[in-house]
């Protein structure tokens, strides 16, 4: 059953609020958060990486607790009742689980908490089956969303290039590099109409850590919704079919290969259109036009350079954060390199 939705204020406040770790979710934190829930005795409370989440292991099951600044509670309402409504369409979702008082999330202080089923799986195995599965999964996310009643709080696409550009232009001769490219990306876009495309709602961050998947390989569960938003649906599909073909390494950014994986790109095209392949109206609803197929290597450049300026403008210059920019340059050359192909791959 899913849980109730509200966004009333707690009525349960702790008696004491806990030392807050701004590096870590502590294991005072947790237990405090967690006596607002009717949960089994915790067991472990363990820290995940990134530092605003941790892993509730208790007698009846794991849980995920995470943790926000408290101004965005009002998106995180919005986000639950997205989630919910995907629960009860069918979607393989972790549904918000509610407090005592029937709200999905606890305040302490300046920060908003939530809790969800912890769902075991595999993190992609950069095979060209769940490629594809992750495509499909994203074409069934995107059908459903288009059903679903859509909250008012969510931002309509927006290209935030002077901003992004300016603060890349200002960082390293690297960023100099990479803002020229994101901002011929946005022209190329604009001369395909790209700005009056219909828009829906959109998970956000369909990327490989979101995905799990099952011993079979196919796609288990889908996660984290905080980033939902309005955009059309070519400019995800472009954002995660980068995610789930780009080629990595273990080691540093600079020894990133510059090419994309074109028989994964190809599976998580293919996984997609094959979704809706035969469904009439919904299947006109995401077949390609020319001018998406087209725009699918810039969309692919845009985000992926938008990704890593996200990464490495925080931290200023450094070793690490121009070797990134670097890397994320040269990929985003290959892809506009390669954009006829790209959309020949969409389309075939």
């Amino acid at each position: 059953m899913r849980p109730a939705i509200s966004s009333a204020a707690p009525k349960h406040r702790p008696t004491a609020t806990p030392a807050i770790n701004r590096q870590g979710v502590s294991v005072g934190e947790a237990t405090v958060v967690a006596s607002r829930y009717e949960l089994a005795a915790i067991k472990a409370v363990r820290a995940l990486p990134g530092g605003q989440a941790a892993r509730l292991d208790t007698a009846h099951g794991s849980l995920l607790l995470k943790r926000r600044p408290a101004t965005k509670r009002e998106r995180l309402t919005a986000c639950h009742e997205v989630v919910a409504q995907l629960e009860a369409a069918g979607l393989p979702v972790a549904p918000p689980v509610a407090a005592r008082d029937g709200t999905t999330f606890v305040i302490l202080g300046e920060w908003v908490y939530d809790l969800a089923p912890w769902i075991e799986g595999d993190r992609f195995d950069e095979s060209t089956q769940q490629a594809a599965d992750a495509g499909r999964t994203l074409a069934r996310l995107h059908a459903a969303m288009r059903k679903l009643a859509m909250p008012t709080s969510l931002d309509s696409h927006a290209a935030l290039v002077p901003t992004m550009a300016d603060a890349l232009r200002a960082h390293s001769a690297e960023g100099i590099a990479a803002a020229e490219l994101y901002e011929a990306a946005w022209r190329e876009l604009g001369s395909l109409g790209f700005e009056q495309w219909p828009v829906q709602m959109v998970h956000g961050d369909w990327h490989r850590g979101n995905v799990l998947f099952g011993s079979d390989g196919s796609a288990k569960a889908m996660l984290d919704f905080d980033e939902l938003g309005l955009a059309p649906v070519v400019a995800e599909m472009a954002a995660g079919s980068v995610q789930f073909a780009t080629c990595t390494t273990g080691g540093p950014a600079s020894g990133w290969p510059t090419e994309t994986d074109l028989d994964r790109l190809g599976a998580f095209f293919d996984g997609y259109r094959q979704h809706n392949q035969g469904r009439g109206v919904l299947a006109r609803r995401y077949r390609l036009a020319a001018g998406q197929a087209s725009a699918l290597a810039p969309l692919m450049a845009q985000s992926l350079l938008a990704q890593g300026a996200q990464l490495a403008l925080p931290t200023g210059p450094s070793a690490a954060s121009t070797d990134l920019l670097a890397m994320v340059a040269r990929k985003a050359r290959w892809l506009s390199d390669r954009r006829q192909e790209i959309a020949a791959l969409a389309k075939s």
